[in-house]
């Protein structure tokens, strides 16, 4: 298990690498750490700006509240970093955005010459109950091939697989670890994963938080989910970047995944209906005006179902509702651009055709503003919930970190889930500076100092620590509460950021007279409810971070940010109002809430294990 701890030089900080104050690592190659610490050098040395980097943090901050990192590494070394809560090596559970490390590690198998992509999973000796294939009475399991998988393309088990975009984090895509089961044979997931992939990685416990928490066993969670530090998520984003190389104690390049697969994660897998996701990892490709229109990470909620016919099809499915006073024909929605059957398909009205990923050029470009540069054709996208994001931009041998807890929303998508608009604003909030790399010129970066700014050891400009208090990942030892035993404990997650989870070690006269702790049923609702840990369960909202939510709005319109807080139910608090965020153009106008934790949201796992037990949650 990993155990973290509060790094030397603060809680808080935002740091541009001065290449004498640091020592190096002993790997030169360019290509990353290797298995061992990062090598920090001065952005100036690889002809990025101190200057600017600073600047892009303070944007991103107040842009998309709220942040806890932002890292960058350029040619394999780590060159700046803030933290504006929470520290380097801060644990997070990534959610999807481990989907790419996933996509990656599956590569091993291919280099390994133990998987072809397109062999179907089933002749792996894969099991065929372990999911529903014939939702509709047609076994498609014989067809599923790794491609598919890999391109989120399984169809659910209602369509035939490479026919529709089928994004899933659960039963489909887990077939991906019983895949590696049945590959491995004498090996577990786990071992052989952390083996030949996390260990030369250097994340050698990153498939450890699986099967203790999800319930999985000895398999992977490839649905993503995995725990990290945004460092760690950074040696993911620089493996793709070099396109499979990376050091090792023996070779500064060796060949960990082949080239060729690498370069798959990073274009279409099946353009006739989807080119904006490669292998568990979206991409900022260029549509066309020919489309197809498909498909940017955003979900609608089910309020606007709509029924659509072309020829002699007909469609159900939803659509986006916007938030009051917004106008929504800014963004389409096309229940035929998910996929590429034709009219001899009949009517599937028994389907829910998802109609909100409608793209008209790409992911970014569609939510860029006048005035500022646009991302990089080869940019791809780690992405998971509420606002956890890798930038990986090969042709500027760039990776980006910036993790968080933003709640991906839009004007125009306001009922549902909007992480093509969020992904597209903190990308927007930092792209001057890597607009400068590929010779285009910066827009205006001016910004003032941040309020608070503080020196830290080793020079460097940190931030002070704010009232949400830094979280320190020290496995500590449980003691009981007036003497009574500990039974077992709560470990409760606060929405999307592990980091903020808490432990709660129950004893003995909290469990209900006739209920037994030691029973498979046995939950954490079940505790008498004024039981000491009961009431710590329900007070969520002083150990849980808020949550940002952004809005992109029309200062000359008057738009009111009390309308965006408003219009959610949990007491949200007005950051700012409508209005361009400093250093940037008056076209990147947002208006910003802060929304605090319910209870509700806050699920808690029963374990028989007392708090001491795991690493990722501080005691309570």
């Amino acid at each position: 298990m990993r155990l973290s701890a509060l790094i030397a030089w603060g809680a808080a900080c935002s740091c541009a690498f001065a290449s004498e104050s640091h020592s190096r690592s002993a790997m030169p190659s360019g290509l990353g750490p290797g298995a061992g610490p990062w090598t920090t050098g001065s952005p100036e040395e690889h002809g990025l700006s101190s200057e600017a980097l600073q600047a892009a943090a303070s944007r991103i901050e107040n842009a998309v509240p709220f942040r806890w990192c932002f890292v960058v590494v350029k040619d394999g070394v780590l060159v700046h970093e803030s933290y504006f809560h929470n520290n380097s090596e801060t644990l997070y559970r990534t959610q999807s955005l481990s989907k790419t490390m996933i996509g990656t590690m599956v590569g091993v198998l291919v280099t390994q010459g133990l998987l072809d992509l397109d062999r179907p999973i089933k002749e792996y000796g894969v099991p065929d109950n372990l999911a529903n294939w014939s939702v509709r009475g047609i076994d498609y399991f014989p067809l599923v091939t790794t491609r598919h998988l890999l391109a989120q393309s399984s169809g659910y088990g209602m369509l035939p697989p490479g026919t529709v975009f089928t994004y899933d984090s659960d039963a489909y895509i887990q077939h991906l670890s019983y895949l590696i089961d049945a590959i491995v044979k004498d090996d577990t997931p786990t071992a052989w994963a952390t083996r030949e992939f996390a260990e030369p990685l250097g994340v050698p416990n990153v498939f450890a938080y699986d099967g203790q928490v999800y319930g999985i066993g000895e398999n992977i969670s490839t649905g993503g989910g995995q725990m990290m530090t945004c460092r760690d998520v950074a040696r993911v984003g620089t493996l793709v970047v070099n396109q499979g190389l990376w050091p090792t104690a023996d070779n500064p390049s060796a060949r960990l995944v082949a080239e060729d697969y690498m370069a798959q994660i990073g274009r279409p897998s099946f353009p006739a209906f989807n080119k904006g996701y490669g292998f568990l990892t979206w991409l900022n490709t260029d549509v066309g005006p020919e489309g197809p229109h498909c498909c940017a990470p955003r979900w609608s909620s089910g309020m606007g179902f709509v029924n659509q016919t072309r020829g002699n099809v007909t469609r159900h499915g939803s659509c986006c509702a916007a938030l009051n006073g917004s106008n929504t024909t800014g963004l389409p929605c096309d229940l035929f651009a998910t996929n590429s059957l034709d009219e001899a398909e009949g009517s599937l009205q028994t389907i829910e055709y998802e109609g909100a990923q409608y793209i008209e050029r790409s992911i970014i470009q569609d939510n860029t503003p006048a005035g500022l540069p646009q991302a990089p054709a080869d940019l791809m996208m780690g992405q998971g919930q509420d606002g956890q994001y890798l930038f990986i931009i090969p042709s500027l041998n760039v990776t980006i970190v910036t993790m968080g807890s933003s709640n991906p929303k839009s004007r125009l998508c306001f009922d549902g889930y909007d992480d093509a608009y969020t992904v597209s604003l903190a990308w927007n909030a930092i792209s001057d500076v890597f607009a400068t790399v590929s010779g285009h010129p910066p827009h205006d970066a001016r910004t003032q100092q941040r309020k608070g700014a503080t020196k830290t050891s080793g020079g460097r400009v940190g931030r002070a620590t704010p009232a949400l208090q830094p979280h320190q990942h020290h496995k500590q030892r449980a003691e009981a509460r007036a003497g009574a035993p500990v039974v077992g404990s709560c470990q409760c997650d606060c929405p999307s950021d592990m980091g903020y989870g808490r432990c709660f070690d129950v004893t003995a006269e909290e469990i209900p007279p006739r209920a037994n702790p030691f029973s498979p049923g046995f939950n954490c609702l079940a505790l008498k409810p004024n039981s000491t840990t009961a009431k710590k369960i329900r007070s969520a909202p002083s150990y849980c971070p808020e949550r940002g939510v952004t809005a992109s709005c029309d200062p000359q319109k008057h738009q009111n940010a009390s309308l965006l807080c408003l219009s959610h139910m949990h007491r949200c608090r007005v950051l700012k109002e409508c209005g361009p965020v400093e250093g940037m153009p008056d076209s990147f106008a947002v208006m910003t809430c802060a929304c605090p934790t319910p209870a509700e949201m806050t699920p808690c796992v029963w374990s028989r294990k007392p708090c001491s037990f795991t690493p990722y949650y501080t005691p309570g």
